[in-house]
């Protein structure tokens, strides 16, 4: 009995110590544990800091408010393969620079070195893609970031630097064959540049062959890159073609004019055959290399009214004889800039009906508009002078 006193005592004390009733003795209290902090994991940043680099991306401040990393990303992605140009590149400098330590950082900077070539800003293109190459050096997308790369280098003139990286693609192990193919057309393009003719050549047609491969297996290949590799081998042909000069007869002789109508002759030959090889790719139907073929035709009949026209008569000329060559040459150069005129519309047509427009449709329309002014001036000239000749006048 004495026992059970003592137990129930005991337990009374005990009790009103937990309960705070009694007793100098106090239970601790129970604390939250710390929230661990992961320096590593990036926070959402604040919308309010940088509203207008999201509205820019975004193109609404009603939207901006409401982004987060999946959105911007999602959104990114789409204005990319739509190629809004303007808009992709604003979303992209805000996600690397918001985002810099996510995963899909790598792609992203090789998507805006892409958007800054397309938009010819190629000094920034460098050194965006240069950033990616350094940052993820083995990263999936690393040879087609070496051939953009190597793209911006050729369009200004550093060929040698971007020969480097043509050279670093085409040496290395498990190439896509797509690859290897653009990193061809890319060297002909160098070596085009330099005169180097013969190898361009070459260069182009190991391109063609290991294109028409991939394509019979199977393998990814790009008609844009077929009608790379065909505009390219007439422009060899369009540049031996301006190295074949017409000579004017050195005294009136009909040896001496039979070796200036044979140059002639020769370089006509070259005209035709050049113009057969961009009637090729227009026929191969990849719209951007069409038209720019179709400008070139243009540019060939150009070139050689422009060749003719300065052509010197020899002062042994009578006037009558100055006349009589003259007549011809003006003959056939009104033939050629017909035609220049047909290769022209050619162009615009097709420009429209594809929905193309780009520089070289400009540079076309320009160049048309250039030539029709000098038949205008042409049959004004033949209309005075005949005006001149009739009784009347």
């Amino acid at each position: 009995m004495r026992n059970s006193a003592l137990l129930v005592g005991l337990l009374l004390v005990s009790g009103c110590s937990y309960l705070g009733l009694g007793g100098e003795t106090k239970v601790a209290e129970k604390k939250a544990p710390e929230k661990v902090v992961d320096a590593s994991v990036e926070t959402e940043p604040e919308v309010e800091k940088k509203p207008d680099k999201i509205s820019k991306c975004m193109k609404s401040k009603t939207k901006a408010k409401a982004y987060n990393r999946k959105k911007l990303a999602k959104l990114t992605t789409q204005v990319f393969t739509s190629k809004k140009y303007d808009q992709a590149e604003s979303c992209l400098e805000f996600f690397i620079e918001t985002y810099p330590k996510d995963s899909r950082i790598a792609t992203f900077l090789f998507r805006l070195g892409v958007v800054r070539i397309k938009l010819s800003q190629f000094e920034k293109a460098i050194e965006t893609l240069k950033e990616m190459l350094t940052l993820e050096p083995l990263h999936n997308r690393a040879p087609d970031a070496r051939l953009e790369l190597a793209t911006a280098l050729v369009e200004l003139e550093r060929n040698a630097e971007a020969n480097e990286q043509i050279q670093a693609v085409i040496n290395s192990t498990n190439l896509e064959p797509y690859l290897g193919v653009r990193a061809l057309v890319l060297l002909a393009r160098i070596q085009i540049d330099k005169e180097q003719y013969h190898i361009a050549e070459d260069s182009l047609w190991r391109a063609y062959h290991k294109y028409n491969r991939s394509y019979y297996h199977g393998d990814y290949v790009d008609a844009y890159l077929m009608g790379s590799i065909r505009f390219y081998l007439a422009r060899i042909k369009h540049a031996v073609m301006r190295e074949a000069k017409v000579v004017a007869p050195k005294d009136t002789s009909p040896e001496q004019k039979e070796v200036s109508f044979k140059s002639l002759e020769t370089r006509t030959k070259w005209l035709v055959d050049t113009q057969e090889s961009y009637l090729k790719v227009i026929r191969g139907g990849e719209p951007y290399w069409a038209i720019e073929a179709g400008n070139q035709i243009g540019v060939l009949y150009e070139d050689l009214f422009q060749h003719l026209a300065s052509l010197p008569i020899p002062r042994q000329f009578t006037k009558n004889e100055a006349a009589a060559y003259r007549g011809e040459l003006n003959a056939r150069l009104e033939v050629l800039l017909k035609d220049a005129i047909l290769a022209f519309k050619k162009v615009c047509v097709t420009a429209d009906r594809v929905r193309t427009s780009n520089e070289w449709v400009k540079q076309s329309k320009k160049s048309l508009r250039r030539v029709q002014r000098l038949v205008e001036s042409k049959t004004k000239v033949k209309a005075q002078r005949k005006k001149r000749a009739s009784p009347n006048g």
